[in-house]
C-alpha cells in the first residue's frame, strides 16, 4: 500500500493541473446572413447573380425581380438588360423584350450578342427578314457566334418553308456604322425602391431575394417606333400573335434521371418546364418535339434552344395541358454533352453572359 502512494500524488497533481489549466481556444467563425448594402456597383452586380440564380432554376417571376432591381441601381449595365429581355422573350412579351434589345444595340454597337438576342425576337415575331439582317450584323461583329449562326440558319429554314426569299445578301459583309434608331424611346424597366428590397445570403453561393413589404408595379407609358430596316423587300412581314405555352419533358429511353438533367440546361436557358413525365415502355429511339395544333412556331423555338437538336413533328392527340412536349429518346445520351456544354451560352438561343 505504501509503495502505491507516489503514484496517487502524481495522479492528483496531473488531474489538479488539469482543473485548472485554461482550455485550448478553439477557433469559431460565425458568418451572419449577407444583407446588400454596398455601393450601387456591387448591389447592382449581386442582384444580377441572384437573377441568374433563379433563372437558372425555372423561377422566372424572382429572377424578373432581382434584374429589375440590378438595373434600377445600374442603368446602363448591358448584362442585366440583357437577362430581362430574355425572360421577356420566354414570356411572350416580345414587344417589350424587343424594345429592351433596340435600346441595347444602339447603347452597345460593337457587342454582338444583343443583336443576336434581337434577330432571334425578330423571328418569333415572324418578321424573317428583319431576323436576317440582325443576325448577319451579330455574325459580322462576332462570326464565332454559333447561336447566331444557328438560328440564321433556322430563320433561312423558316423563309424557304414560307415560300420567301430573303431581301438581303446573304454574304456577310463588313457592317455600317451602328446609328441609334430614331423614334426610340428610352425603356425604363418599373424599378424597384431599394428600401423594400434585400438579398440575402443562406449560404454560400446561395441568396434569397426578399420583399419588405408589396410593391404595386407601376406601368410607365412609352412609344416605341419601328426603326428603318435595311432591306429592300416587297413581301409583307409575317406577325404571328406571341402567347406563352407549356413546355413537357417526357422521359422514352428509360435512363433514370435524363429529364431532369434536361429540364436543367432548359432551365439555364430561361425556358421553364411544366411538367416531367415517362413514356413507357421506354423505347424510344429518336428525340422528337411534339406540339398540339397551334403551337407549331414555340416547338421550333424550343428547336433553336437545343442548338437544332431533335426534330418537330405535329400531334394531334395531344393529352393534358403541355402544349410542347419534348420526347427523350436513347439517342440523347450521345449528345447530352454537347447539349450541356453550351446550356450557359443563351438561354432561349439568347445569349446571356455567365460572369
Amino acid at each position: 500500500m505504501f509503495k502505491l502512494r507516489p503514484i496517487v500524488v502524481v495522479l492528483g497533481a496531473c488531474m489538479l493541473q488539469a482543473c485548472v489549466a485554461p482550455p485550448t481556444k478553439q477557433e469559431m467563425t460565425i458568418q451572419p446572413l449577407l444583407r446588400v448594402r454596398h455601393s450601387a456597383d456591387q448591389s447592382a452586380a449581386t442582384y444580377y447573380q441572384l437573377g441568374k440564380y433563379y433563372q437558372e432554376r425555372g423561377n422566372l417571376d424572382l429572377a424578373h425581380k432581382a434584374y429589375t432591381q440590378s438595373i434600377a441601381l445600374d442603368r446602363r449595365q448591358l448584362e442585366a438588360r440583357n437577362a430581362l429581355a430574355a425572360i421577356y422573350s420566354r414570356q411572350g412579351r416580345l414587344d417589350e423584350a424587343k424594345a429592351l434589345l433596340l435600346q441595347l444595340v444602339a447603347d452597345f454597337p460593337a457587342v454582338a450578342h444583343p443583336y443576336n438576342n434581337l434577330g432571334y425576337v425578330y423571328y418569333l415575331q415572324g418578321d424573317f427578314n428583319a431576323a436576317v439582317t440582325t443576325l448577319q450584323r451579330a455574325l459580322v461583329l462576332d462570326s464565332g457566334n454559333e447561336w447566331a449562326r444557328n438560328n440564321l440558319k433556322a430563320v433561312q429554314t423558316a423563309l424557304a418553308s414560307h415560300g420567301e426569299r430573303a431581301a438581303v445578301a446573304m454574304e456577310l459583309s463588313p457592317p455600317a456604322p451602328a446609328t441609334r434608331p430614331q423614334g426610340l424611346a428610352n425603356v425604363v424597366p418599373p424599378s424597384v425602391p431599394q428600401s423594400r428590397m434585400e438579398v440575402v445570403q443562406i449560404v454560400p453561393n446561395v441568396y434569397e431575394l426578399k420583399l419588405k413589404a408589396a410593391v404595386t408595379p407601376v406601368v410607365a407609358e412609352r412609344s416605341v417606333e419601328k426603326p428603318a430596316l435595311a432591306a429592300a423587300t416587297s413581301a409583307p412581314a409575317i406577325v404571328t400573335a406571341a402567347k406563352t405555352f407549356n413546355v413537357e419533358i417526357a422521359n422514352g429511353n428509360g435512363i433514370t434521371g435524363m429529364a431532369r438533367r434536361m429540364r436543367h440546361v432548359l432551365g439555364q436557358r430561361g425556358i421553364a418546364v411544366n411538367r416531367l413525365s415517362n413514356q413507357r415502355p421506354f423505347k424510344h429511339l429518336n428525340t422528337e418535339i411534339q406540339y398540339r395544333v397551334g403551337y407549331k412556331q414555340e416547338a421550333q423555338a424550343l428547336q433553336i434552344a437545343l442548338r437544332g437538336y431533335a426534330v418537330v413533328v405535329p400531334v394531334n392527340d395531344f393529352s393534358g395541358n403541355s402544349d410542347v412536349r419534348l420526347v427523350l429518346g436513347k439517342d440523347v445520351v450521345a449528345q447530352m454533352a454537347r447539349i450541356e456544354g453550351s446550356a450557359i451560352e443563351s438561354p432561349l438561343a439568347l445569349n446571356v453572359a455567365t460572369n
